[in-house]
């Protein structure tokens, strides 16, 4: 309680940080018909990465109708569930009837903020293991957290071809995460504390010690196994580095009061839980017909060695100077970041459909040996120059995230799809809470239609969202010939019963696949229409 009252300014940092965040989101409500009549439209619940966040409310609402194990309504494929997306699941149950959406989106974001708190409070004990001076601490916290790399003076070349990872990749820095993202959020604080209470280990090996690491590292992988694994390797690698020195006699005996083989059983016995639900999570993963089927799908791709270089280059030599000045101090603490750096960089280049994700971390570990090496640098860099290089590196890793939050700010002032939706699409979707339905119906639409169905009412799609969605690229292209005005019925009513489809939606979005008119369809029965939206029953 002492050390949170002497940092209350970490808790003031991080919920101004977090209100700042907020802020186009509140202004995006504002322009909501269910809070504000006067408007035509509805707030989706995502300024960015609407796709995904979809499928997030989906994943709650299926909570709230008393799923505990993960199914993805984004399928027509059977699936036995898994364990899976539990931190969605449960917010889920906490929601019920009436204005669902409405209440799933305000928990959503209330979840995002406390995640994000949590996630600025664990960087900041983690930046405070390698930096001493409170200052460089509260600079650090803030590049840690808000800043990114120099990625974005990419967006002034002449020929701008890709993306700046500041702007899609919360792996590789941090900002997204808080913005948009809260279990990943969770994750990395989670993933944070795991490290430390291993480093505690080290300096006190007890059973009490072994439980608060088991703890944290279960929450790591309950909201993102990946980060619960890259958090096994650093802590693997880390322990046989420090075996290999201690078998050289190079790790002094004041760095850690208690050898390798000492702490070895501690940090085992606190990893089984972790170990437990990751070998479960990969086995189904492995076995399920399903799973195996959207891992293959969940392609997340790195960007080239050059896009990383130009985000984080800048940074690397005062890094490699602080492991180095840390390294005749302390070998035990610098070996932490230095190989969870290693780890990201050998990670993104291999070969892997999430490969992407194991740059997780990499900016924390950087912005830790950084500062570091400001914290205690070399008697030539005077204590003048040293405030002009911490003021730059403050300066300079803001532009990003300033970019990012103006531009949710613009998107929030001017409704527009995706992330606005119009109301009677909405009351079309929402026609389905009102029937009684004994199972979840299977819905035919298109791709944009898909995906926020289920976020709006119980029902199933064939196609939505890549990963989740089984063979989606071909079941996309035999949806889209249902539409088409030159496809046969006999083809067309073949497609509806081999997936068993129940409805079929006609919009705008599916007015632009064909001009085909369902009207005079004699299979299909007209249940409900709004505005240019229209619902068709399909008869047996």
């Amino acid at each position: 309680m002492l050390l949170m009252i002497k940092q209350r300014w970490v808790w003031v940092y991080a919920i101004l940080l977090m209100a700042l965040t907020s802020l186009p989101y509140a202004i995006a409500l504002q322009q909501d018909s269910r809070l504000n009549p006067q408007t035509k439209w509805v707030f989706s619940g995502f300024i960015f990465g609407v796709t995904d966040g979809n499928s997030y409310i989906a994943k709650m609402r299926t909570g709230m109708e008393g799923a505990w194990l993960f199914r993805s309504p984004y399928t027509a494929m059977s699936q036995r569930g898994v364990i899976a997306f539990l931190p969605y699941l449960l917010l889920g149950k906490l929601v019920s009837p009436p204005q669902v959406h409405l209440k799933l989106i305000i928990l959503f974001h209330s979840f995002r903020v406390l995640a994000g708190i949590l996630s600025v409070w664990a960087t900041y004990h983690f930046l405070s293991t390698f930096i001493e001076n409170k200052l460089q601490r509260q600079i650090s916290l803030v590049i840690a957290t808000a800043g990114s790399g120099l990625g974005w003076l990419l967006l002034f070349s002449r020929n701008p071809d890709r993306l700046p990872l500041e702007f899609y990749s919360p792996e590789s820095f941090g900002f997204l995460s808080l913005y948009g993202i809260p279990h990943l959020a969770l994750g990395r604080a989670a993933l944070l504390w795991t490290l430390l209470a291993y480093l505690r280990l080290w300096q006190t090996p007890s059973y009490r010690n072994s439980i608060i690491l088991g703890c944290f590292w279960l929450l790591s992988v309950i909201c993102q196994p990946v980060q619960a694994a890259m958090g096994a390797g650093i802590i693997f690698f880390h322990w046989i580095s420090m075996w290999m020195l201690e078998w050289r006699k190079k790790a002094a005996i004041y760095e850690t009061p208690h050898s390798s083989i000492a702490i070895l059983p501690y940090w085992v016995v606190g990893s089984l839980p972790t170990a437990t639900l990751l070998f479960y999570t990969a086995y189904r993963f492995i076995s399920d017909p399903y799973l195996r089927i959207w891992t293959a799908q969940n392609i997340l791709p790195a960007a080239p060695l050059l896009m990383y270089l130009a985000s984080y280059g800048w940074l690397l030599p005062l890094a490699i100077a602080g492991a180095s000045s840390m390294w005749t101090i302390n070998r035990h603490k610098t070996l932490l970041p230095v190989l969870w750096m290693m780890i990201g960089l050998i990670g993104i280049c291999i070969p892997i459909s999430i490969q992407r994700r194991l740059i997780e971390g990499f900016w924390v570990a950087l912005i830790a040996l950084t500062f570091a090496f400001l914290d205690k640098p070399p008697r030539w860099l005077s204590s003048r120059y040293k405030n002009a290089v911490t003021l730059g590196l403050l300066i300079f890793s803001l532009p990003a995230t300033l970019l990012l939050f103006a531009g949710g700010v613009q998107t929030a002032r001017t409704p527009a799809e995706p992330v606005f939706l119009p109301r009677e699409q909405v009351a079309l979707f929402e026609w389905f809470n009102e029937q009684d339905l004994q199972v979840s119906p299977l819905v035919l639409a298109s791709f944009d239609s898909s995906n926020t169905l289920p976020a709006f009412a119980p029902v199933r799609v064939l196609i939505g969202h890549g990963p989740e969605s089984a063979g989606g690229k071909i079941l996309q292209e035999q949806v889209e010939t249902v539409y088409h005005q030159e496809t046969r019925d006999l083809q067309r009513i073949h497609l509806l019963r081999e997936y068993a489809v129940n409805y079929l939606v006609w919009g705008p979005s599916e007015r632009a696949l064909g001009e085909w008119n369902p009207f005079k369809a004699e299979y299909l029965q007209l249940v409900v229409k709004e505005g240019p939206y229209s619902l068709f029953q399909v008869i047996e």
